[in-house]
């Protein structure tokens, strides 16, 4: 009978893991990562891009320019980082934002979450536009798809710009009268 010896079986098989892990690591850097910071960098509305990925969560950090529309600049991006990371991944538009843009689009969010609890998109939109001019804002643009509400404030040099999602109103619940939670 042979006998195997441990030690270098145990050498043997913690450098194949460290020759594949590093190898991993290689890929997910040069051949995934690099290559989609160099894509999105390339695209006319990105000013910047910082890509996170760590063993569980993938981060794009994306720093726009001005931008005529939102929208279509963040589907831009997010199409080809989904094309090269897949669905599971958190896009963060950045912008250049000022306190006094941050303070005007805070007073607005009501009324935005409002239009979406209600349903009364155009409204919302109407509504927003107007109280924007009142308060001195240049650009008020606020566009949707299926998915997003894409809002754009602009005022001299700065930008701000929000994505909020908004979902379908979900159905409730009724206890039949037996009170709060049941367990």
């Amino acid at each position: 009978m042979s006998r195997i010896r441990i030690v270098p079986t145990l050498v043997i098989t913690f450098t194949a893991l460290i020759v594949l892990f590093g190898g991993w690591i290689m890929y997910r850097n040069y051949g995934l990562v690099r290559p989609l910071e160099r894509e999105l960098s390339s695209m006319a509305p990105v000013q910047h891009v910082n890509v996170v990925v760590n063993n569980q969560t993938k981060e794009i950090q994306v720093t726009l320019k001005k931008v005529p529309d939102l929208m279509t600049a963040y589907q831009s991006v997010k199409e080809r980082v989904t094309s090269t990371l897949g669905n599971n991944v958190k896009i963060v538009i950045r912008d250049h934002r000022s306190k006094e843009l941050i303070d005007l689009y805070q007073n607005y969010q009501p009324l935005i979450f409002e239009g979406i609890a209600k349903g009364n998109y155009t409204s919302m939109i109407d509504t927003l536009k107007r109280r924007a001019a009142n308060d001195g804002i240049t650009n008020a643009r606020i566009t949707m798809d299926k998915n997003n509400i894409y809002i754009q404030l602009e005022k001299g040099s700065d930008y701000l710009y929000e994505i909020v999602p908004y979902h379908e109103p979900k159905q409730i619940q009724i206890n039949d009268g037996q009170g709060g939670d049941q367990q």
